[in-house]
Parts: C-alpha cells; structure tokens; sequence
C-alpha cells in the first residue's frame, strides 16, 4: 500500500533559485522568513529545519538559495534549501 505523502514525494520536484529576502534566527538555532521567487515575485515561508547545513546566526537577507517550491494549505513553502552563495 502506498500512503498518498509518499506518493507525493516520488513526483519530480524542480529546483528554484532566488534570495532570501527576510529571515529571523532566535536563541535555539532556529527560525523562519521569507523567500521570494524571482520569476513573478511569489513568497514562500521558510522555516530553518528545511534548511540544510545552515549557521542560522550568519543567514541574512540576500543569500542566494535553492529550494523545493511546496503548497500547502497555508501558501507556499520552501523545502531543501541550500544556501549557494553568501552576500
């Protein structure tokens, strides 16, 4: 039996590239912001366990990433992002 998140999973994702345009770290190494897509200028949420290997305390607006675009009931999200280049 295949539940339906994994059959999510299988489907081909496509990587996106933009900047990180707002991010907030707090004591505990984690954090939110905001990601906006270059193409249309459409924001997806990030949260700092979808990024990976990551010092939180040196994200800053700016940083080029690439990321999974997911939409979930509440908007768009930001999954496996790698940060590429710092600003």
């Amino acid at each position: 039996m295949v539940l339906l998140g994994n059959l999510r999973r299988l489907k081909k994702k496509t990587k996106l590239y933009s900047r990180i345009f707002f991010f907030s770290p707090n004591r505990k190494n984690r954090g939110f912001g905001f990601i906006t897509r270059k193409s249309d200028g459409a924001d997806f949420f990030v949260h700092s366990r979808s990024i990976r290997d990551a010092d939180f305390e040196s994200i800053n607006e700016g940083i080029e990433v690439e990321f999974l675009e997911i939409q979930t009931h509440r908007g768009g999200e930001a999954k496996d992002i790698q940060i590429l280049k710092k600003t």
